[in-house]
């Protein structure tokens, strides 16, 4: 009987349990860190918290929930894409077009939490970038792959 070959894609990006625990835990404090506080500490915090729990209980892609630098159509999941209700929201799939992803229970609370604190149009972005010589959240542009990568490598550290 002929061996059998390893199909799995070795480039295939998860995080193990503990990893998923641990960046869990991580964006949580920073949230109960920032507290009520009026500050971009506070507004990241909560988004970062947002971003982490809907990239692991989603099964979207990141490309799927932010900007993609070069390419002009993938702009960010906007508010009026997310269903939170539903526990449904619109992505820009692999092939281009718009379907529809789950939203895990998990990931609700606090795409809820951040929804509530930002209070924001349905155009606007889910991931909105913060200005950083303003320091104030810019709410129609979306982070790109690249900044959600920087996040969580921050969150990892």
């Amino acid at each position: 009987m002929p061996a059998l070959e390893d199909e799995t894609e070795t480039d295939q990006q998860y995080w193990t349990t503990r990893d998923r625990d641990a960046i869990y835990a991580t964006a949580t404090a920073r949230v109960d860190k920032a507290g009520e506080s009026d500050d971009v500490d506070r507004t990241a915090a909560y988004r970062d918290q947002a971003l982490v729990f809907l990239l692991a209980y989603s099964g979207a892609r990141s490309a799927e929930l932010v900007a993609v630098s070069d390419d002009e159509e993938r702009n960010g999941l906007r508010w009026r894409h997310a269903d939170l209700e539903a526990g449904t929201m619109q992505v820009f799939g692999k092939n281009r077009t718009r379907e529809s992803a789950p939203i895990l229970d998990d990931a609700l609370r606090p795409l809820r939490r951040w929804k509530q604190l930002r209070e924001p149009d349905e155009n606007e972005a889910v991931f909105p970038r913060l200005d950083n010589a303003a320091k104030a959240l810019d709410p129609t542009p979306s982070i790109t792959t690249q900044s959600a990568r920087n996040i969580l490598a921050d969150l990892c550290e």
